[in-house]
């Protein structure tokens, strides 16, 4: 995964911890913004590949329902996320609003229990993961102009690419 994050162009939030900062350049066209549109897709395949049950809480459940592979959780605002979800047809129906959050755990969470990565430092972010038993968790600013995604099991980190 750290490879995928580079070539994305997310950068570590604190050298000591699995969390990174991914960033949509200031101006939207050209190879920069391509190559972190691409990468977060990247990124989201691998995560569904490879998270055995990955959980997105967002306020859209009408655009969700349009999502071939995402079924409610069983939370307000809360999809369990299978493989067979496309990426890209996620992403063009509901994924570009941003304020949202994914993340693999074995049950769902309420959209309120889950951290604002955003607002606490990176050391803390992991210790709430591990103590909510996330294995990983990405959050889309608003508009989805800004992802942090921080890895509470760090086995994933070894998990290829």
């Amino acid at each position: 995964m750290p490879t995928l994050l580079e070539a994305a162009g997310a950068k570590r939030s604190d050298a000591t911890q699995p969390v990174w900062d991914l960033a949509r350049p200031f101006w939207p066209f050209g190879r920069a913004a391509s190559a972190v549109e691409t990468g977060k897709h990247q990124i989201l395949e691998w995560l569904l590949g490879r998270v055995p049950l990955v959980y997105l809480s967002i306020d859209a459940d009408e655009e969700m329902t349009g999502v071939l592979g995402a079924r409610r959780a069983g939370r307000q605002h809360t999809w369990q996320l299978s493989r067979a979800v496309r990426v890209p047809d996620l992403a063009t129906q509901a994924l570009f609003y941003g304020g949202w959050s994914l993340y693999g755990r074995r049950k769902p969470l309420q959209m309120d229990d889950l951290p604002d990565s955003f607002r606490c430092s990176p050391a803390d972010l992991v210790a709430i993961l591990r103590r909510k038993e996330l294995s990983v968790l990405v959050q889309a600013w608003w508009d989805d102009v800004d992802w942090r995604l921080a890895v509470g099991d760090t086995a994933l980190l070894g998990a290829g690419a």
